[in-house]
């Protein structure tokens, strides 16, 4: 690789560290805003305080990678963050208006849409698979109670 590719991949890496710090550290902050509770009673706050504390370090680890590539190859594109991003927006917007499983259904189709080797089956199984796990986490084990589609027959 030419010094130019170097400096250029170099430079890559450390916007996208910094980016992730920065993400991490909006996250934490908002978070904070909100009533954290403690260990045994987690409040709304905890769990996005802690991801963004995580997310925020993982930054700051990239961040230290200077000879020699990262142990994941950083690709930024901007297709699979507008996907991911697009998604959890949808889900955000229609899980209270539309209920779990469409929001959930928009869900995948959407992030889906992020790589283009994933088919039909791949993300009909995802679907069921994240819809399984939104209901056993949020619903059974937190309680947040999730409007689900009544059966008409």
């Amino acid at each position: 690789m030419a010094p130019d590719e170097d400096r250029h991949s170099a430079l890559k890496n450390r916007l996208c560290a910094a980016v992730l710090v920065a993400v991490g550290l909006a996250i934490t902050v908002e978070a904070l805003g909100f009533r954290l509770g403690s260990v045994a009673r987690m409040g709304p706050g905890m769990f996005p305080a802690i991801l963004g504390v995580l997310l925020a370090l993982c930054g700051a680890a990239m961040w230290f990678v200077r000879d020699g590539a990262p142990a994941v190859p950083v690709r930024a594109t901007l297709r699979p963050v507008l996907h991911v991003l697009g998604a959890m927006l949808a889900f955000a917007l229609s899980v209270e208006p539309l209920g779990l499983l469409p929001a959930t259904a928009a869900l995948v189709a959407i992030a889906g849409l992020a790589d283009p080797e994933h088919t039909w089956r791949s993300l009909t199984g995802l679907f069921v698979v994240a819809t399984a796990a939104v209901l056993v986490v949020f619903v059974q084990l937190i309680g947040i109670p999730l409007r689900l589609p009544v059966c008409p027959f």
